[in-house]
């Protein structure tokens, strides 16, 4: 079967799209998310569609990315603004066969001193997330940090853990520090893709820039295995 992405998202003259990721359930449907350039708006967008396994449309989730277990469980990243800090509250979302959902708090936080000197802030690295074979999860947490007491010169320090966190209860049950380092030319982080195959290896693909950078444990090639024991 061919998916007709493009004609799925209505895509006219002047508009063109490039697939992001793709992933497929247990009643083998098909999510497949898009970034494309909308002319009208001179402004990019993203969207994820479902097909059946025969390539057939069947609709666009209004949901966050999901990932899947072996047991029928669907799991995802969404974030809630709290209106009290304006700020942004992430949760990790866990719905099971019968559509019974729970939500755990990943306590991420964004942080700044009353001097307006310094802030950071606290959010998952990617939009997926992986499971291994004894239904743990895996995600990667990033946090950027600026200080500003030079505003000439604000320095910027990126920092990026690997997390493991129970299905069952999400607490968190490891966590290791892959990468730290420093940047006085940007505050953005490295895009770092998370996978996990068969064997509970996990695997981070990651597109480092040339500059500023200082690898704790990322080397400098751009993919890195680790065991589910985080060695």
């Amino acid at each position: 079967a061919v998916l007709n992405v493009w004609g799925s998202l209505g895509l006219k003259r002047g508009q063109f799209s490039h697939l992001q990721k793709i992933a497929i359930d247990l009643q083998d449907r098909i999510y497949v998310e898009d970034r494309y350039y909308d002319s009208a708006s001179s402004s990019y967008k993203e969207r994820i569609q479902v097909f059946s396994s025969e390539g057939n449309f069947l609709a666009v989730s209004q949901q966050a990315w999901p990932s899947f277990d072996k047991k029928g469980n669907t799991y995802r990243i969404v974030h809630k603004l709290d209106s009290a800090t304006n700020e942004f509250d992430y949760f990790l979302q866990k719905t099971d066969a019968y559509n019974q959902t729970q939500e755990w708090p990943l306590n991420y936080k964004n942080h700044s001193d009353e001097y307006g000197t310094s802030s950071s802030s606290t959010y998952p690295c990617t939009k997926s997330l992986s499971i291994d074979s004894q239904q743990n999860i895996y995600l990667l947490r990033c946090q950027s940090s600026a200080s500003y007491n030079d505003p000439r010169h604000p320095h910027y320090s990126l920092s990026v853990h690997l997390q493991k966190i129970s299905s069952t209860t999400g607490t968190l049950l490891a966590e290791k520090e892959i990468l730290n380092g420093q940047s006085e030319i940007s505050f953005t982080l490295p895009t770092i893709n998370l996978a996990i195959d068969d064997h509970n290896l996990i695997y981070l693909q990651h597109d480092l820039p040339d500059y500023g950078y200082q690898l704790s444990l990322l080397g400098t090639d751009n993919l890195t295995v680790f065991d589910n024991n985080f060695n």
